[in-house]
């Protein structure tokens, strides 16, 4: 029975020790196969991790069968992602550039351009003056019928190439599109706005010939001091452009700062109001022959604009008289004042009408009223264009 006894304690033992070695032997094997597992998973997760943070990574398949196929899976995933969120933020930047840019030219849109100016007219390291020309292309409705919508595009492009040359090498200059026709370039430096007005006529003059003959421009151009509103900068060079569209093709006008400008609504009801206050006045020049005997009475229109101010020549306010489509009402005034002066001293007298008046049908039956209702004092009048 001891025999038997110490046999099978002894037996015990030797399977207790082979257990143990066996269980040793397995965990080992167990742990190998954790740290196999660990890599590709710890990957996996670094993966997920980094996908969430905008990166994208790739993973090398692991050997193990099942995490190879959800490697593979994870990588397609991330591939289909990166495609779909780069898709997306061309389309963001797309839309961004449509909504701040114009598509045609690159150059910002009216708004953008403005708000831009504005920030950097705050800024205080700048120069205490600077400079803006605007450009306008001539009867641009007209060009669409008239040539192929390509040859327009084409002269559009040209321009906002010409003035991004001065964006490219002059930090801080801005340029924009303010509408269909008109282009606009801040100088942040003082005294060159005429000087560079002036090379770009001759630039356009260039340029706008290799597309059509008949493509012409116009540019207004004013100096300022910085801490002037945006909205004045803007009044004051778009009343140098308006002064520069009654000239010649490709002609330029530089405006001083001094010059008022009250922008296109407020000129209009100051000559309205003119117009209805009886703030209009003839001034008088005399035109003499070669002997010295009166031919007529030369006498430009003068309005008075503001309360107790002076009259103002035509130089003045006929720019915007001619964008507010006013020259009509204007020019009869002053027909009707040249009447009454006549009739009044017998003496002839001229006065000078604009080519805008002539075409509207509201000028000529006025005109005809006028001098059929004062036949004797419409022999000495003098209407010249």
């Amino acid at each position: 029975v001891q025999q038997a006894h110490d046999s099978l304690w002894r037996g015990g033992w030797r399977a207790l020790l082979w257990m143990t070695l066996v269980g040793a032997v397995a965990a080992l094997l167990a742990q190998r196969g954790v740290r196999r597992l660990q890599g590709p998973i710890e990957a996996t997760v670094r993966q997920a991790q980094s996908l969430s943070d905008g990166r994208y990574l790739a993973v090398v398949e692991p050997q193990v069968p099942e995490l190879r196929r959800l490697t593979a899976a994870m990588n397609t995933m991330v591939q289909r992602v990166r495609r779909l969120l780069e898709a997306q933020a061309a389309d963001i930047e797309r839309w961004r550039l449509q909504a701040h840019n114009d598509i045609l030219t690159g150059l910002p849109h009216r708004g953008h351009f403005l708000d831009r100016l504005a920030a950097l007219l705050q800024r205080e390291d700048g120069a205490e003056h600077g400079g803006l020309v605007l450009v306008r292309l001539a009867d641009l409705d007209g060009l669409n019928r008239r040539l192929r919508r390509q040859t327009v595009d084409s002269a559009l492009r040209s321009v906002a190439a010409l003035l991004q040359t001065y964006t490219d090498r002059v930090p801080d200059c801005l340029a924009g599109r303010l509408n269909g026709a008109d282009f606009a370039l801040f100088l942040p430096v003082a005294g060159i706005a005429a000087e560079t007005a002036a090379a770009m006529a001759a630039s356009l003059r260039s340029a706008l010939a290799s597309h059509a003959s008949e493509l012409t421009a116009h540019l207004g151009a004013v100096e300022m001091r910085r801490e002037a509103p945006v909205t004045q900068w803007m009044a004051q060079a778009d009343l140098a452009l308006a002064s520069a569209e009654l000239g010649q093709p490709f002609s330029l006008t530089v405006l001083a700062d001094d010059t008022p400008a009250f922008g296109e609504g407020l000129w209009r009801e100051q000559l309205l109001a003119a117009l209805a206050g009886g703030q209009a006045q003839l001034v008088e020049f005399p035109v003499l022959d070669a002997n010295g005997a009166l031919l007529h009475l030369e006498c430009p229109l003068r309005l008075r604009l503001e309360a107790g101010g002076e009259l103002l020549p035509a130089a003045r306010w006929l720019p915007l008289a001619v964008r507010c489509r006013l020259t009509p009402a204007i020019d009869l005034e002053a027909v009707r004042l040249a009447l009454q002066a006549i009739a009044l001293d017998g003496r002839p007298r001229g006065v000078n009408s604009a080519p805008a008046s002539l075409g509207s049908a509201d000028f000529m039956a006025g005109l005809r009223e006028l001098v059929s209702t004062q036949p004797q004092a419409a022999r000495g009048l003098c209407v010249e264009v």
